[in-house]
């Protein structure tokens, strides 16, 4: 049964521009837009680092919490590339910001699993080793799909921020918050 609510609490407030990329000092970077199995198209970005001596051959997956999107998240996805050396591909769910669609549990991980695939079948990416990082919400989305995805052996970390072990145990308290009794 797929959970109802994650609209409720989702809203497209700021969008990340090619003028804010700048802003932060993000040159080396392509606006994806990204097919799901079942039509949506979500809106990424896939940062390269910018200092290319330093870069290896790692991808950083990026999933961002419950509020807000990918554009309040480019400081975080600058600090990674530069002090990493990575590149970083930051999706948005369905429903958030410019993406497609409704968000719910289901979408949201066809979404992951959606961008995994990408990162594995881009010339770019295809031979990195892949660090799934999951905030709040992005989380519980990045613990499922490394659960689902190890044999292929390119995933070599999880990164977990202010996070739930699942999406069903966060939303009753977001929708139904606890009151005091006085």
């Amino acid at each position: 049964m797929p959970v109802t609510g994650i609209s409720i609490v989702s809203t497209p407030l700021v969008f990340a521009s090619k003028a804010e990329m700048v802003e932060f000092g993000i040159s080396d970077y392509d606006d994806v837009r990204l097919s799901t199995p079942d039509g949506e198209t979500l809106s990424c970005f896939f940062i390269r680092p910018s200092n290319k001596r330093q870069a290896g051959r790692l991808t950083i997956l990026m999933f961002h919490g419950n509020a807000g999107n990918i554009g309040h998240r480019v400081p975080i996805a600058k600090v990674l590339e530069e002090h990493i050396g990575c590149n970083v591909f930051m999706l948005e769910y369905r429903g958030y910001g410019l993406s497609t669609g409704t968000p719910n549990e289901n979408g949201i991980n066809v979404d992951a699993q959606a961008a995994l695939d990408y990162i594995r079948n881009q010339e770019e990416t295809r031979h990195d080793k892949i660090i799934v990082y999951g905030e709040s919400i992005g989380g519980a989305c990045a613990i499922r799909l490394v659960a689902n995805n190890q044999e292929a052996g390119d995933i070599a970390g999880l990164i977990l921020i202010n996070t739930f072990t699942s999406m069903r145990k966060l939303i009753p308290r977001l929708i139904f918050p606890p009151f005091s009794a006085r």
